[in-house]
């Protein structure tokens, strides 16, 4: 899998003027609608008290604000924008219109065939290993439907439950037949231990609170039940070298959790975690292009980095990546892990 099978090239250059659009707007509201915050994952170790002293500011990028904890390495942007806001971004964001539109028809074979449905037969695996019934599934943040498309072909008796507070990509969902709930996880209410998995692909890092985020999962599921979900890692080869400039550090996200982090804040919720892993395979040919489009230069200082990703890419690009991807330190980042009881 390459960038370009799920980003096409010909699209970026329209997306990037409706994402400078959606962050302009988003920039001027939050001059009235933003909350400051410490760390989401722990508290900067703060015990609840407001200290961004416990934090360093990592980053700035676009009148964006990011913050490391010195605790447990999480990075956030704070002053954040508050939920409401957060829900009407959702609601009007062009960004989110044009991948509905665009980018998601015109890479959706790929992410099909090379994401979603590799992690549908996972799920399927997982739950037969640990003795989970697969009844009821639901997917939050479910953008085109592809990943309830991928499950309903693996799973044919199966009530999947998509949530997604897009318009319209709550559309594309209801196109395939599935139950669409048109929401945020902060606005729904479904009854206790309803679903027997949760599954939530690139969403944790795009919402407000977190741990409110997993409580609502918990309460969610059924004694046992599964939760799986997907973030960019902090600590991931790609943003430790790119820094800021990295396409994984944008307006959108709001929390970049790493291995340790998530793992003590899903165990402080009350879920087990059963594995994290970083099984990305673009960190590689991200860094390679920052490099070959002069925006970095490894010449001087890394030389050894240099010679894998640009003078011996060819001999060494691939296994460097999976090396990266085994070693845990892909900069994308998959958690399996179930609800105690």
């Amino acid at each position: 899998m390459n960038e370009e099978q799920i980003r096409p090239s010909q699209l970026k250059v329209f997306q990037e003027k409706v994402k400078r659009d959606d962050r302009r707007w988003l920039r001027l509201e939050m001059r009235q609608r933003s909350v400051h915050i410490v760390c989401p994952a722990c508290s900067g170790g703060a015990q609840g008290k407001l200290e961004l002293a416990k934090s360093q500011l990592k980053w700035r990028k676009d009148g964006f604000c990011y913050w490391e904890c010195a605790a447990c390495g999480t990075v956030f942007m704070s002053p954040r924008p508050s939920e409401d806001l957060l829900e009407e971004y959702h609601r009007r964001s062009a960004h989110y219109r044009f991948w509905a539109e665009h980018m998601f028809p015109a890479s959706e074979e790929a992410r099909f065939e090379k994401i979603m449905l590799p992690r549908a037969k996972r799920i399927v695996q997982l739950c037969r290993e640990h003795q989970i019934s697969l009844g009821k599934i639901l997917d939050l943040g479910a953008g085109y439907g592809t990943f309830c498309r991928a499950m309903q072909m693996v799973v044919c008796e199966l009530a999947i439950h998509a949530l997604e507070p897009v318009p319209a990509l709550a559309t594309a969902c209801r196109k395939s037949g599935f139950t669409v709930h048109e929401s945020t996880v902060a606005q729904q209410e479904f009854p206790e231990s309803y679903f027997d998995v949760i599954t939530a692909w690139e969403v944790i890092e795009h919402v407000f609170s977190p741990r409110d985020f997993l409580k609502k999962c918990h309460s969610w599921l059924a004694s046992g039940g599964l939760l799986c979900l997907s973030c960019p890692n902090a600590l991931g080869f790609d943003v430790l070298i790119l820094g800021a400039a990295s396409g994984v550090v944008e307006h959108e996200h709001l929390t970049y959790v790493n291995p340790v982090s998530i793992t003590m804040l899903l165990e402080e919720v009350g879920f087990s975690v059963l594995e994290v892993t970083t099984p990305g395979r673009l960190d590689a040919e991200l860094v390679r292009k920052a490099v070959l489009t002069n925006r970095i230069d490894l010449r001087k200082h890394q030389p050894f980095l240099n010679r894998v990703l640009v003078t011996d890419w060819d001999q060494l690009g691939d296994s460097f990546q999976a090396w990266l991807a085994e070693a845990g330190l892909s900069s994308h980042m998959q958690v399996i892990c179930r609800k105690q009881g």
